[in-house]
């Protein structure tokens, strides 16, 4: 979503519908204004894998939003049941790829994607 000036429709509409027993968020804000969020979404109701997203706008990326984001939702998934989470990065994304690398360690290539994988009991 590099350079995205809004979010999809069909996304809002998925965060507006989905239960909690599926997906869950937590935003970053000052003064009013977003300045990023973290969110996890399970492949299947109650299950213990979950796809973990960090996203911070660009007049706040390199400013620890992002670091705080990963610190905060941990904890949640794994209170959740989240036993591991799971994220794909862009190889050309630089940036998130040295973030993602600092809490869910080395990665693996799959699809054309950089794939992490992490047991939440190992994040503790």
């Amino acid at each position: 979503m590099v350079g995205t000036q809004s979010l999809p429709a069909m996304y809002l509409r998925h965060v507006r519908t989905v239960g909690r027993d599926r997906w869950d968020a937590q935003v970053a804000v000052l003064d009013g204004r977003l300045l990023g969020w973290a969110e996890y979404g399970r492949w299947r109701p109650y299950g213990d894998e979950a796809d973990i997203a960090v996203l911070v706008v660009d007049a706040w990326q390199r400013r620890g939003v992002a670091t705080a984001l990963f610190r905060a939702m941990l904890p949640r998934c794994a209170a959740d049941g989240v036993r591991v989470v799971h994220a794909d990065v862009a190889p050309e994304n630089v940036a998130a790829r040295a973030a993602a690398s600092s809490f869910l360690g080395r990665p693996t290539f799959r699809d054309g994607m950089v794939h992490y994988r992490l047991p939440l009991q190992l994040a503790a």
